[in-house]
């Protein structure tokens, strides 16, 4: 029998570009599979020597953090030897359980069922059945018409078996399984997602644990799904940044990240090594008695070493390098090539990435004006006399 609600699977999603990174340990009930990268913490890669990874923050930052899921219960709990906190959640999105009913057209398919477009006509409340407004589609589709999608049409509920191009009409139609009864109009219902999942952040005030380590924990329970829990890697909160650089990175596109939200990540490190490396290009002239330079540009850039860290927060650095907008210590810079592993740490799991950056707003072109100096290349005009004072020397 078909439903109102279009159910789906249970979902839960943390991406890697979040700065805090998380493992998936528990799933109802049972500690997961290490052998998956994404399951498995710093200290238990599969190494002679594997290091347990801290990510370091200033006590002046609030750092968020992004997830997805339908789950309908969860809790996320910063754990510190001193206790237990809850950290508040806020729903970014509304993208589930969204409600339609508006007027409908049908006609009878070849196959004798129904089919149905929309071209203009009125919207209503979908539990009272008033009126609300209007609507004017003009034969394309509302933002729910899917395959698979359950409607409710003339008191009963079909799943829309395709979807496809009327030509002589001009419309794109819904086909249901419902026999044509020979009504021309309706009133079409739904209960909808537009993504199977909602958009949750919360942030961790780090000033409440200034030299402590902890670690965040994330719980997500729906009967009769298997609960699952997240856990991040140990975090060590400091004052004194002196020695670290400040990587902040966002984006003005949503990648698995709904960076819409507003949502900025921040990552400290420290450097092995910095070092400029400019790139320069030039267009030049030669003739038999000298060479003219028609345009030169330069960019500034840089080549950064930092520290070496664990596997999997290797993996955050690296995506934190491919967004459009990053800086380092308040300087933004794009990637001018791929990030490279820079270490060669044997038997460990330790990776140093180098990574080399253009300045964004760092460039020269030798063709370009600048008003500020003067127009004839820099030569100051002398007044014709020039007075010699008693002492000998030239007065300008």
């Amino acid at each position: 029998m078909i439903k109102e609600l279009n159910t789906v699977e249970p979902y839960f999603y943390i991406s890697k570009s979040n700065s805090i990174r998380f493992v998936k340990n528990m799933e109802g009930g049972k500690p997961t599979d290490i052998r998956i990268d994404e399951n498995r913490m710093s200290h238990q890669d599969f190494v002679e020597i594997p290091y347990t990874q801290y990510q370091i923050f200033s006590n002046l930052d609030n750092e968020p953090t992004q997830f997805k899921t339908n789950y309908p219960f969860f809790s996320v709990k910063a754990i510190s030897p001193l206790g237990k906190y809850n950290l508040p959640v806020k729903k970014k999105t509304k993208n589930m359980g969204l409600k339609d009913s508006r007027d409908a057209r049908a006609y009878r398919l070849q196959n004798g069922k129904t089919g149905i477009y929309f071209l203009s006509g009125r919207l209503y409340d979908y539990s009272t059945g008033k009126v609300t407004g209007t609507y004017n589609l003009g034969g394309r589709l509302p933002e729910w018409a899917k395959k698979g999608v359950n409607v409710l049409f003339d008191g009963n509920w079909y799943s829309i078996k395709n979807i496809f191009n009327n030509e002589e009409k001009q419309v794109k139609v819904l086909e249901i399984d419902k026999t044509y009864s020979g009504s021309t109009t309706g009133k079409i219902g739904v209960v909808y997602n537009l993504e199977n999942y909602e958009v949750y952040e919360f942030v961790t005030d780090m000033g409440k644990f200034l030299n402590e380590v902890f670690t965040i924990q994330i719980k997500a329970e729906n009967t009769p799904f298997p609960t699952f829990t997240y856990q991040s890697e140990k975090i060590k909160v400091i004052h004194d940044m002196t020695d670290y650089v400040e990587i902040e990175y966002s984006n003005d596109t949503n990648t698995d990240i709904l960076y819409s939200t507003g949502i900025k990540f921040k990552i400290w490190l420290r450097l092995e090594s910095e070092r400029d490396t400019p790139l320069g290009a030039v267009n030049s002239h030669k003739t038999d008695i000298n060479t003219i330079l028609i345009d030169g540009n330069i960019h500034e850039a840089k080549e950064f070493v930092f520290e070496p860290v664990t596997r999997g927060y290797f993996l955050v650095i690296y995506r934190a390098m491919f967004h459009r907008q990053l800086s380092i210590n308040k300087t933004f810079y794009v990637l001018s090539d791929p990030p490279e592993n820079d270490g060669d740490f044997i038997d460990t799991n330790l990776y140093s990435l180098k990574a080399k950056l253009i300045k964004t707003s760092g460039v020269f072109n030798s063709r370009s004006h600048n008003s500020e100096l003067p127009s004839d290349g820099g030569v100051i005009d002398l007044p014709p006399l020039l007075d010699i004072g008693n002492d000998g020397y030239l007065k300008i």
